[in-house]
């Protein structure tokens, strides 16, 4: 399928797509004619853009997503490196959750104080 069907198939932009072939996350992609730049996408792709989306909402970041997929497809990823892969993520929620918690904080005591001025 071509990138157009692609972008239809997925929701995600034609640039988005570039950057995840650069990266190395997108597999069997084929340009059949030699006389243009037409590329050919495999529809293993889509399943592969949906898990990469999956893990990007769960707060994994494009190179931890490729080093997951890497693994999964190889075989590689044991049950101690998914438990690795999950404690880091949790400790790195848990983390941003103390951050938002003090911000929100100062949000309010910034409200308090311009409501009672």
């Amino acid at each position: 399928m071509k990138i157009k069907e692609v972008v239809s198939k997925t929701g995600i932009s034609r640039d988005t797509i570039r950057l995840y072939e650069r990266m190395g996350l997108l597999v069997d992609i084929t340009q059949p004619y030699k006389n243009n730049s037409y590329k050919e996408y495999g529809e293993k792709n889509i399943d592969r853009i949906d898990l990469i989306k999956y893990s990007q909402s769960l707060g994994f970041s494009l190179k931890e997503c490729k080093h997951i997929i890497d693994a999964l497809e190889s075989g590689q990823l044991d049950k101690k490196e998914k438990n690795k892969l999950i404690a880091n993520k949790l400790e790195e929620i848990d983390k941003r959750i103390d951050e938002l918690k003090s911000y929100r904080v100062l949000l309010a005591q910034a409200l308090k104080k311009t409501c009672e001025g």
